[in-house]
Order: structure tokens, then sequence, then C-alpha cells
């Protein structure tokens, strides 16, 4: 970290206020987009379990009707003749819904269902035995487990096969009625594209429908199956949701699953959407994030470098002004523009440099009289005689030390012809004035010294 101390103040605040401001808004990102995929994967469930139980109970109202129909239908068949009753071949022609009946009855000798009666028009029609053909064993043998079965038929849109189970008197076997039936409007669910892929399928987790159009194309049959087995181990209430990954099947995302049982013939109801399809919506939004998210950091990069700007501009001011006091020159004044901690800064150290530039000048007025103050002392020490002095019977010794550097005190002797005087003066106050009364002092011995025969009344005055 020794390069980043090394980083000026600007680079350093930059760099903080974008990382701030960086961090913060990608927490931010991610926290409502992560909340954002929650909310969208519950609306999806909540949206395909709406779908399931509706088209269960759609399925479960037509088996309801259509079930009514051919039970009326068989209202008088003869099981040991396999012969309807003479109103059903008259009315059944002309029934909107039904179309056909086929009878399957047990054989002792071959131990199968095989068709022994059959009513309506279609009943022999070479447009519906193939179709027959290929799903009677099935739909026989799911109705005599379940009472109910059924299957759509993909060559003929909106027709499909219903198989129900008739209970006959002991010891005879039941017998089983398919109905080719016209009309069945759960079937728009299975033939129209949805956001939903939805199937249907019976106890055995054998698929019964499947949507004629897939919107996912990679939903293989082994992955339903598989799908189908999970939800049968995994879920026994009558809807269910869950979200669900096959395995050792390729699929590049989970699948969100709804089931809803229908309520007769084991028979139930189960959607698929790939997690990638519902997320397409997040991904966007991902997209249109990340894109505001540059911008915003943009933006708060400009204002960072704006904002670092001035603040350091005025720090930097005052390093550069800093270096120049250091060097001596206490001439200069920053302009102060803010009125924030950094202005409250300058505004000091303005009136530092003043105050610096007043006491030098105070300490140079002061080292001034000083010298002056030297100069006078030694001025003053030339108007002192010697401190020892003999002649014949008078000897003079004497000592000044002034208080200050020079004052008013002073004392001096000179000898004159056969006299010696002896001049002891006290000049009121101290310092430079008295200073120069007792110079004054000096000059009148000195004047004693040139004209002896001044009277001393005249020096003194």
């Amino acid at each position: 970290m020794k390069w980043f101390k090394k980083l000026p103040l600007r680079f350093k605040l930059l760099t903080l206020m974008v990382s701030v401001t960086s961090v913060t808004l990608f927490v931010y990102s991610y926290l409502a987009l992560t909340g954002f995929e929650e909310d969208k994967i519950a609306y999806v469930f909540d949206t395909s379990r709406a779908h399931v139980q509706d088209v269960a109970n759609q399925i479960r109202s037509d088996l309801e009707f259509t079930s009514a129909k051919v039970q009326f239908f068989m209202r008088g068949y003869q099981s040991t003749k396999a012969q309807f009753h003479p109103y059903t071949l008259a009315v059944l022609p002309t029934d909107p819904f039904v179309e056909a009946l086929w009878v399957y009855h047990f054989e002792e000798s071959s131990g199968a269902y095989t068709a022994k009666a059959q009513a309506g028009e279609s009943a022999t029609h070479p447009k519906w035995q193939g179709p027959l053909q290929n799903h009677q064993d099935q739909l026989v043998k799911s109705a005599l487990e379940s009472e109910v079965s059924l299957t759509a038929i993909p060559q003929a849109p909106g027709y499909w096969i219903l198989g129900i189970r008739y209970a006959q008197p002991k010891p005879f076997h039941p017998v089983v009625v398919l109905g080719l039936i016209r009309k069945g409007s759960y079937l728009d669910f299975f033939h129209s594209p949805q956001i939903q892929d939805t199937y249907l399928s019976d106890q055995h987790d054998n698929t019964v429908l499947d949507p004629t159009q897939p919107t996912y194309t990679d939903l293989t049959k082994p992955m339903v199956a598989q799908a189908l087995a999970y939800l049968k181990k995994q879920n026994k209430a009558p809807t269910s949701v869950s979200e669900w990954s096959p395995k050792g099947v390729s699929s590049d995302s989970p699948w969100l699953m709804a089931s809803a049982k229908i309520g007769i013939g084991g028979l139930q109801v189960v959607s698929f959407v790939p997690k990638k399809a519902a997320l397409a919506t997040v991904r966007l939004l991902v997209f249109k994030s990340s894109l505001f998210l540059i911008l915003l950091i943009g933006l708060a990069s400009l204002l960072s470098v704006f904002g670092a700007h001035h603040l350091t501009d005025a720090l930097k001011r005052l390093f550069e002004a800093t270096h120049k006091v250091a060097q001596g020159d206490f001439d200069l004044e920053i302009d102060v523009d803010s009125e924030d901690e950094v202005g409250g800064l300058t505004r000091g150290f303005n009136h530092m440099t003043q105050e610096i530039k007043r006491l030098l000048a105070e300490t140079a007025e002061k080292a001034r009289m000083e010298t002056e103050l030297a100069t006078a002392k030694t001025v003053q020490a030339t108007l002192f005689p010697e401190t020892n002095f003999r002649s014949g019977s008078i000897e003079i010794k004497g000592y000044y030390e002034p208080a200050s550097e020079c004052g008013g005190d002073w004392w001096y002797y000179n000898k004159v012809g056969n006299k010696t005087f002896l001049w002891i003066g006290d000049a009121t106050g101290h310092g430079v004035p008295a200073a120069l009364v007792t110079s004054a002092a000096r000059s009148a011995s000195r004047i004693l010294e040139e004209m002896p025969e001044l009277p001393l009344s005249k020096v003194l005055s």
C-alpha cells in the first residue's frame, strides 16, 4: 500500500468516493434484482397454479358432463346380447357431443377385452378405425383400473375418446365403453400455445395428453416422465408447485412445475415453465440496470472529480503557501471561497501569516533597539574612569554595574593641578535619557580638565 500513500489527496478522495458509490449501487442493485427475481418466480408459481387448477376444473367438468351423456346412452344396454337400446340407436346420431360408442367385453377364451357392440354412424367409419386401434388397449386398461380414461386424437383436433368402466352382476366381468366425443373445452389448453406447456397424466405417470404445439421444445418425453415420477414422490397435495432439475438429461435450466389433481381416475394436470424463460424479464432488467448502473457510476465519478477538485484545490493552495512560508515568504494571502472547514482553515492560515509578519516586525524593532542600547552601553562605559586611583595620600576604588543596558548612575575622578575631584551622579530615571544626563556631567568634568581656572560653580551650572 506504499504506492497508495504516495498518491495525491485528490486521487485518494476520488477513489474513495467512486468506490463507496459503486459498492453502494452494486449492493442495492443485487438486493433489488434478487428480490425482483424471487417475486417473479412467486408470480410464475401463482400463475401456473391458477392455470393447472383451471384446466383441472375444466377437464373434470367435461368428464362429468360427458360421462353423464354416455351413461344415458347406456341405459337399457343388454350385456348378455351386447345390444344397445333402440332409443340409443335412434337418438345417438343426432347428439351434438357423442358421435360413436364401442362396448368392450371380456372374452374368456382370449383373456382380453374385445369390441362386441357399437353405435353411431362414425363407429364404423374408416376415419376413426386407426385412432381407435392405436388407443383402445390403453384406454380399456386405464378405465378398468381407474374407472375413467381418455385420450385426444391428434389427427382430428377437437375430438377425443372417453373410456368408462361399467360393473356387471357377478360372475360377469365389467364392460368398458369407449365414446368418441366431438367437443371438449379443455382441449384448447393443449392445442393452443400457452405460456406453460401443459400435460395430462394418469395414476401410473403415463402421459395422456401433451401440448400439440409445445412452447418449449427442449422438454423431451423422458424429461416429462422423470418430472411426473418426481411429483408423485414429492407431492401429495391436490395442488402443488415446485422447482425441478432433470437428472441425466441435458438441460440448461431448472423447471418451474405446477400440478393439480382432477379427482377422477387418478388424472392430474401438470404445467412446465423453464426458469430461464420465467426470468427473461429479469435478465432484461439486469441489462437495463447495468446500463443505468454504469451511467450512475459515471455520473458519480464526474461529480467526484468536481467535488475532489473543489476540495483539494483549496488544500493545494494551502500546501503551496506553507512551502512559501517555510522559505520565509510571509507576504501572501489565500483567497477564501468557501464557508466550510477548509475555508476556516484558510482564514486561520491568513491570520497566522499576518501575525507572523507582525511578530517579525516587532522582533526586528526590538533587535534594533537592543543594538542601539548596546551601543549606548558601550558609549556610556567610556564615561567611567579606571576603577583604581592613587595620588599621594588619596586612593580611590570604584565599581559600576547598571540595572539595564545603560542608566543614570555615574562616577568619575580627575586630577587638576594639585586638586583631585571625585564626581558622583545619580540622574532621575533609567535608560538612555538618564545616560544622556550622565554624559553631560562627564562633559562638565572634561571642561574642568581643559579649563582648570574655571570656578567649579560655573562648571556645575
